[in-house]
């Protein structure tokens, strides 16, 4: 009888401990999110970094997940408070700097995304993406050199990065070294043929050679997967509108181009020769 009763103790008891051994943690939490973002996932990727900050509010890493998800859904203010919590909660998460300096990108603070991708670098200087965050905020600073160097050191980290190939092509290009920024864009394209900016380098590079026809091919392919992307970058595609516009009214075909800078300037892309 007593044996009896000790056996139904313990298995009362295991009812209540199986539940608690199945909950899912905060760490669980995180590394579902980083694979939601991975498969494309951003809305699932945000809910479960959220889950992960609600049982532990202090988790850097939950805070940077957080801050990634919301990036690319076009979050951005709310990106950069994220990743600012998660410096404030560990200042050598490097990933925090990163997401911070792409943040700022985005919102058109080049300098200070240059600031947070260098110090991103310092505290791990071998991951690509913070070098390909850099040479962008360096190509917008017109600091092209430095950004082709930038450029150069995400390809050599990670040689099958599409957008580090894209940013050597627009350095070339601003160096007016159009074959070789074809080439290297045309890398870029190898990698990832729906890749918006790589159009839009790729139109720039044939324009530089005299290319138009073709270069409004491009440009228009680069409208197309904008348009069908999740991830938006407005003034991005009004500088390819703009773009456009000039390859226009290069081969004559004067209206198409007014209505192509018109589309520019409702993107919020202003012509950096006009006051």
């Amino acid at each position: 009888m007593i044996l009896r009763l000790i056996v139904v103790i313990i298995l009362l008891s295991n009812a209540f401990i199986v539940p608690a051994m199945g909950q899912i943690s905060a760490s669980d939490w995180v590394t579902k999110s980083h694979d939601l973002f991975n498969q494309g996932k951003y809305n699932e990727s945000l809910q479960a970094s959220e889950k992960a900050i609600e049982l532990d509010p202090n988790y850097a890493m939950a805070w940077n997940n957080k801050a990634a998800a919301l990036r690319n859904l076009n979050r951005t203010i709310d990106a950069l408070v994220a990743s600012e919590k998660a410096i404030e909660l560990d200042r050598q998460l490097a990933l925090a700097w990163y997401n911070k300096g792409t943040a700022l990108y985005r919102q058109g603070e080049y300098n200070e995304s240059n600031k947070a991708t260098k110090t991103a670098i310092l505290l791990n200087p071998n991951y690509a993406n913070s070098w390909v965050t850099r040479a962008g905020a360096l190509l917008e600073l017109n600091r092209t050199k430095e950004a082709l160097q930038a450029s150069e050191k995400a390809i050599e980290l990670d040689p099958n990065n599409a957008h580090a190939w894209n940013n050597k092509g627009w350095a070339l290009y601003k160096m007016k070294k159009y074959n070789e920024s074809l080439q290297a864009v045309n890398k870029s394209l190898e990698l990832d043929p729906t890749y918006v900016n790589a159009w839009g380098t790729k139109g720039a590079a044939l324009s530089g050679l005299g290319g138009y026809t073709e270069a409004i091919e491009c440009y228009n392919k680069s409208i197309e997967y904008y348009n069908k992307s999740i991830v938006r970058i407005p003034k991005s595609c009004g500088l390819i509108w703009y773009q456009k516009g000039e390859a226009l009214n290069a081969i004559g075909r004067v209206i198409e181009a007014d209505a192509a800078f018109a589309e520019a300037k409702k993107l919020g892309y202003k012509d950096q020769s006009q006051p």
